[in-house]
Parts: C-alpha cells; sequence; structure tokens
C-alpha cells in the first residue's frame, strides 16, 4: 500500500528545510555519480510520478513530495533510504 501524498503545506516545510542545509553548506551541489545514482533509484522507485510538478517529476511518499532538483542538493538525501 502506498502512503498518502504529502499535503502541499509538508512539501514547502520539507523544501524549506533542504534549502536551509544546502545554504549552509554553501551551496554544495552532488558530483554528476551521486546525480546520477539518485536520478536511477527515484525513477525506479514505486512512488516517483514521472510528469508530476509540470515535469519536474514528484515523489508521492508522505515522507518526501520531492523534485529531480533534490538530486542536485549534496546535502540531501532520500528520507525512505532509497539514496
Amino acid at each position: 500500500m502506498n502512503p498518502v501524498e504529502p499535503k502541499l503545506i509538508d512539501q514547502a516545510a520539507h523544501l524549506a528545510k533542504a534549502l536551509n542545509k544546502w545554504s549552509k553548506s554553501g551551496f554544495k551541489v552532488a558530483d554528476k555519480d551521486t546525480i546520477e545514482d539518485r536520478k536511477s533509484n527515484c525513477e525506479s522507485c514505486e512512488f516517483w510520478q514521472h510528469n508530476g510538478n509540470m515535469g519536474l517529476g514528484k515523489c508521492n511518499h508522505s515522507k518526501c513530495g520531492c523534485t529531480k532538483v533534490k538530486w542536485w542538493l549534496a546535502t540531501e538525501k532520500c528520507p525512505v533510504g532509497k539514496w
């Protein structure tokens, strides 16, 4: 059974937390191999919606709600342990 899709307010909170961590790191970007690994894991995940968020993709897990932009942030990880 899939978890309930995160509410917009929860997605906004997750984004704010991620951007705060990223800014504190000096805006470090993940390396190419890390980005490709994250992409591969998300695209094969049962929670990933390829066409969500106007083409940015979307994780429909209740603990996440991210887009493929998150793959680039060196400070981030998958909240359900996929990467």
